[in-house]
């Protein structure tokens, strides 16, 4: 799978989340994940969008 896993790219398979805030400075934001997710990719399909 080189290539298509363990990067962002065309064509590549993503798990990807993007939060609103920085999990390393306040890890409360992973308590409350509906709040804090903005984007969520998943087999590199967007299934949250916000």
């Amino acid at each position: 799978m080189e290539g298509q896993i363990g990067t962002i790219a065309p064509g590549a398979f993503a798990d990807l989340l993007v939060l609103d805030g920085n999990p390393l400075e306040d890890i409360n934001i992973l308590a409350e994940p509906p709040r804090h997710v903005r984007m969520l990719v998943k087999a590199g399909r967007v299934v949250i969008d916000r």
